[in-house]
């Protein structure tokens, strides 16, 4: 998994998917119904999820071609990472998307997005799902 990277000063445009994806582990936790292992836990003493990454000063546009759900920006399962300084315009969903709080520590600041959410107009520029495990 990705550490202490940073993505600075890219023009990224016609992207079909999302842009930059930042998608962890954590321990899985057994039901008492299955005998399967998950791959979803709350458990993230591994270490196996992308941290410390720096995502700064990139210019994004005209993404989401074929996938709808796309944002600049997605994390999940990951931490500790720094959004700061990037323009984005022209998705169909978010520009930034965080799916759940795992780890915390991650900062976004001095973003400049617009024309934002063209295919549903559900939310803003920034969604964030907070997504937890039940137990």
């Amino acid at each position: 998994y990705a550490r202490n990277v940073t993505i600075y000063k890219n023009e990224m445009v016609w992207i079909g998917d999302n842009v930059i994806s930042l998608w962890g582990d954590t321990a899985g936790i057994s039901f008492p119904d299955e005998d399967i292992k998950t791959t979803f836990g709350v458990d993230g003493t591994t270490g196996i999820q992308p941290r410390g990454i720096n995502v700064t000063g990139n210019i994004i546009h005209e993404i989401g071609i074929w996938e709808k759900q796309s944002s600049f920006y997605f994390q999940a399962q990951s931490c500790s990472n720094w959004i700061y300084g990037n323009i984005f315009y022209n998705g169909p969903r978010a520009g930034i998307n965080f799916n759940d709080g795992f780890g915390g520590n991650s900062s976004v600041g001095k973003n400049l997005m617009w024309n934002t959410c063209r295919e549903s107009g559900d939310h803003g520029n920034m969604n964030t799902w907070d997504r937890q495990v039940y137990v």
